[in-house]
C-alpha cells in the first residue's frame, strides 16, 4: 500500500499524514524487499506466576484482601506490583462460593445497638458547639431512636438513657 502510494506520486510526507505513521516508518518500508513480519521472539511469563499457588491457597484457606497477599508474597521474594496481585486475586475470588451470613436475631427488649456520631457544628448563643447524634437501634424490631446533643459527656443530666428508653416503651 506504501508503494503504491509513492508510486503514484505522492510524497513520504503525505503518505505519512494519510496513514498516521511517521516518515522514518514510510522511507524504512519503502528502502525494504519485503514485507516487514514481526515475530514475538520471547514467551513472556508473568511475574506472578510461580507465586499462583500461594496466591490462591490464601484466598482460599484464610480470605485475605489482595493488599494483605501483595505483602505476604514480598516477603517471599516477589517483587511485581500490588495491581498484578490484585488482578489475579480477583480471578480466584470469583471461583469462590459466597458464604451464608447468619442473622443474629432477640427476642422483644433483650437488645440494642448504641452509638454517638458527629454531626458538624451548630452556633448556639454565639458560640460554635460541635453536634452530635445519639443514635439506639432495638435488636427486634430495628426501630432506630436518635437525639441531638452537644454534651456526651457523663457528667450531661439533661441526656439520660432511662428518658430514651422510657420515650420507647420498653419496660424493665
Amino acid at each position: 500500500m506504501i508503494r503504491e502510494m509513492h508510486r503514484n506520486g505522492m510524497s513520504i510526507s503525505e503518505i505519512s499524514r494519510r496513514l498516521g505513521i511517521d516518515r522514518k516508518t514510510v522511507r524504512k518500508y519503502l528502502k525494504s524487499d519485503n514485507v516487514p513480519k514481526y515475530t514475538n521472539t520471547r514467551e513472556r511469563s508473568s511475574k506472578i506466576e510461580p507465586f499462583l499457588p500461594t496466591v490462591k491457597e490464601l484466598i482460599s484457606k484464610y480470605n485475605l484482601s489482595a493488599v494483605r497477599i501483595h505483602e505476604d508474597l514480598v516477603r517471599r521474594g516477589f517483587n511485581g506490583s500490588y495491581s498484578l496481585v490484585k488482578r489475579y486475586a480477583r480471578l480466584y475470588r470469583n471461583d469462590r462460593a459466597l458464604k451464608a451470613v447468619y442473622r443474629f436475631e432477640t427476642k422483644p427488649g433483650e437488645q440494642s445497638q448504641v452509638d454517638f456520631g458527629e454531626f458538624g457544628y451548630i452556633e448556639m448563643d454565639g458560640k460554635r458547639m460541635k453536634l452530635y447524634a445519639f443514635s439506639m437501634i432495638l435488636g427486634y424490631s430495628r426501630m432506630r431512636y436518635v437525639e441531638f446533643t452537644t454534651d456526651i459527656s457523663t457528667a450531661n443530666r439533661d441526656f439520660t438513657f432511662i428518658s430514651i428508653l422510657m420515650s420507647l416503651d420498653i419496660v424493665f
